[in-house]
Order: structure tokens, then sequence, then C-alpha cells
């Protein structure tokens, strides 16, 4: 899905960025860092592609790029070190609180 807009005349989608650690979401954000403008987005197939991924990496940190094709499937984009990643719109008291209690 596409937005109307552009940021910097780059053409902006629906993707999302999720960071896991350890097997569970500690943060889930619209990755063009505003509001998504699609409104609300169901979390659940989100959650599973971003588990699936890190389960088959087999790593315990991970950040994962996911985007909504025009037919409204998920697809992952890119997977990466969340340590290099921005953390988009994150609310980071929330994200470390929840990453300490998952050690």
């Amino acid at each position: 899905m596409r937005t109307e807009g552009a940021i910097n005349n780059f053409p902006c989608g629906r993707e999302y960025r999720l960071i896991l650690w350890r097997g569970e979401v500690v943060n889930c954000t619209y990755y063009w860092g505003t509001e998504d403008p699609f409104g609300a987005v169901e979390l659940a197939p989100l959650y599973e592609l971003a588990k699936e991924a890190q389960e088959r990496l087999a790593v315990p940190f991970l950040a994962v790029d996911l985007g909504q094709l025009e037919d409204d499937s998920w697809k992952l984009i890119e997977v990466g070190d969340p340590q290099f990643s921005l953390y988009s719109f994150m609310l980071y008291p929330e994200f470390w609180q929840k990453l300490g209690q998952k050690r």
C-alpha cells in the first residue's frame, strides 16, 4: 500500500519496524516517522511474521521491517541488528523497561 504523499520525494508505503528480544516483540512502530496514514493496523500478522523471521535466523535480538502489499498481505522487507537500526517513534523508557523484563 502506498501513501498519497512522499517523504523527501521518496514514495512511502505502509511499513512497520518491529524489534524482537528472545521471541517477543518489544517494539512495533510505523516506519516513516509519522502516524500511520492508513489508520489502525491488525498487529497479529506482523508479530507472526517477525517471530518466524527471528526463529529462522536463530538470533536473540532482531529488527524486522515489514511492508503491506496492495492485496493487504504483509511481506518481510529486511532484517537487521537493532543496534544499527533507527528505532522510529518508539517510546524509549517503555522499550528499555520491556527489554529489561525479558532478560
